[in-house]
């Protein structure tokens, strides 16, 4: 199940920081009286099995464009005779997906979920120059992002596809959310009738665009929690920079999450990556990364539905990035898509510094005074987080690949709302924007994008030795934290 943990910090924003094999019939219960949806695997073109499942008094929910697979409702006392269909390579339930469940805090916490402070006509946004911001506490720093921007462009000339709830172009990524021809709003695979760009969606998904491509800063008041938090640990002005791993990335985004937030089928997922494949082979749109922050079980690591279609991305030379899932610290707890060969699964660390402003915030809005950053703290050791999922796979591949901050990301949401979020579908994007900017060097020097060259980069150039020693195996970080 996915889980994440959210703070909302409600602030206005304006304006931008930088310029411009052999198988058996598998055992299914239906949910509805009869029928039960699935995913079917041909070795072959679909065409014939879309008829067959028809004759079967079965209806076809989509037959992908790129991928031989079919998503369907079909009779379950039927699945013996689509097996051995010609063809036929397997059968899966079309199960339920989760871009994140916020948990992490009782109902009965004298802290809220979510928390909120009032706008005020003190708190803008300006420039600053990006030499003169501190080392410590920001994302892009941790990762060490802004060490390379000058060589990598800032990401620019990468395309993201944003696979999740909707991407927003709030003020922080008005510059970054791009469409494809025919597709001005991006993709909307649900039935929502939502554009996968409007504001009305469900926060996750332009946080996590924020994670990649913000590109903006605010300015407070001295007298601003915010700010009071930051500047207990990190030198900062008033002046706090919001700012996305490769700032000039740009973002098309790929809804399959409603409005609601609540987990989509697996089947609506694959749309969403059957139309990047349409866009990238079509030449409409040269999408370069996929992120995925969702995931569920699978029963078969690596030889799911999603393997094909990350085979299909990888042949298209588009990197995929996934969040590992949030089910730890259990061993082979690792969701799919994350299980998947040629991708990059992602876990989360905790940063000593990251977590101290965050709750030295929570201290100082709800009465528990200065200095709780060191209460809930005390030790400077990176962490993986207890949530991360760990590894080793079913296959007894070791997983994640890699693992990056997943406790506290600071973006901005639909409305330019602020959050403080946690978990590994925020590690995931820190990957990607990572990715965005190594590929965008890569292109600079005339090459084409190979995902597989990207990915061996990134985890030949992770570090680990960063985390505290408990955490150093390879099925709690993989290579190790995220050093771009």
């Amino acid at each position: 199940m996915r889980r994440f943990f959210v703070f909302l910090v409600s602030l206005t924003l304006v304006g931008s920081l930088f310029s411009a094999p052999a198988y058996a019939a598998p055992s299914f219960q239906s949910t509805d009286g009869g029928n039960v949806d699935v995913l079917i695997q041909s070795i072959g073109p679909t065409d014939s099995l879309v008829g067959f499942i028809q004759s079967l008094g079965g209806m076809v929910n989509f037959q992908y464009h790129n991928v031989n697979v079919v998503a369907a409702s079909i009779p379950a006392d039927m699945i013996p005779e689509i097996v051995v269909y010609p063809g036929v390579e397997q059968i899966e339930k079309d199960g339920k997906v989760e871009p994140g469940q916020i948990t992490g805090l009782s109902k009965d916490s004298p802290v809220p979920l979510v928390v909120e402070v009032e706008s005020s006509p003190d708190v803008t946004l300006e420039a600053v120059d990006i030499s003169t911001l501190p080392e410590g506490y920001s994302n892009f720093l941790l990762s060490g992002a802004a060490n390379v921007w000058q060589d990598t462009g800032l990401g620019e000339g990468t395309i993201v596809a944003v696979v999740d709830s909707g991407t927003a172009p709030n003020v922080c990524l008005s510059h970054a959310v791009v469409g494809a021809p025919g597709f001005p709003d991006g993709y909307n695979a649900t039935a929502d009738g939502v554009p996968a760009t409007s504001n009305q969606n469900y926060f996750h998904g332009t946080h996590v665009g924020g994670v990649i491509a913000s590109n903006c800063a605010l300015t407070l008041p001295e007298t601003n929690p915010v700010y009071q938090a930051i500047t207990a640990y990190i030198p900062y002005t008033t002046t706090i920079p919001v700012l996305g791993q490769a700032p000039f990335a740009q973002l098309y985004p790929v809804k399959v999450f409603d409005t609601t937030g609540v987990g989509s089928p697996t089947s609506v997922i694959l749309d969403g990556l059957d139309h990047v494949l349409t866009l990238k082979n079509d030449g409409l749109l040269d999408i370069d990364i996929v992120n995925m922050s969702l995931g569920g079980g699978t029963l078969w690591d690596g030889h799911d539905a999603y393997q094909a279609f990350v085979d299909a991305l990888t042949d298209s030379h588009i990197l995929v990035v996934s969040s590992a899932s949030n089910d730890g610290p259990i061993p082979n707890s690792v969701g799919s898509p994350a299980t998947s060969f040629n991708g990059i699964s992602v876990g989360a660390l905790d940063y000593a510094v990251s977590s101290r402003i965050f709750y030295e915030y929570i201290g100082l809005t709800y009465g528990l005074g200065s200095g709780q950053s060191l209460v809930m703290r005390p030790t400077d050791e990176t962490r993986v987080t207890n949530f991360s999922s760990r590894g080793p796979l079913s296959d007894g591949r070791a997983s994640p690949d890699i693992a990056a901050l997943g406790l506290w990301n600071f973006h901005a949401g639909p409305n330019n709302e602020l959050r403080w979020a946690g978990g590994t579908s925020f590690s995931a994007p820190t990957v990607t924007g990572a990715a965005a900017l190594l590929n965008a060097y890569w292109e600079s020097m005339g090459s084409e994008t190979d995902p597989l060259v990207l990915r061996n980069v990134l985890l030949a150039s992770a570090n680990p030795n960063l985390v505290g020693e408990p955490w150093q195996d390879v099925s709690e970080q993989g290579f190790g934290a995220l050093d771009v």
